[in-house]
């Protein structure tokens, strides 16, 4: 639904540049009121979203070759999503 990432500088996490981009989901792209009060993310927001399609090649070239970190379980989501469009990128996420 929402991909952001932060690029952080120094011992002290300094952030820098940030990548914020809704994208919309292949599957349940319908918000539930639940999501829709958790995140404040709207389904007009999503509905306008462009897919995964369109939004990894801006992502990974935000990333670069920097490492990425998630909290949680975004980074298993993150997989399976590029499995799900059958997309060939390898992406170390810790």
């Amino acid at each position: 639904m929402d991909v952001v990432m932060i690029h952080f500088y120094s011992k002290r996490f300094h952030s820098a540049p940030s990548f914020n981009k809704y994208t919309k989901p292949r599957i349940n792209s319908n918000l539930s009121q639940h999501i829709i009060n958790l995140t404040g993310i709207s389904q007009p927001d999503i509905d306008s979203a462009s897919d995964l399609n369109a939004t990894l090649p801006l992502l990974l070239e935000f990333i670069g070759d920097l490492p990425v970190f998630s909290w949680g379980n975004d980074g298993i989501v993150i997989k399976e999503n590029i499995d799900l469009y059958g997309l060939e990128i390898n992406l170390d996420i810790k």
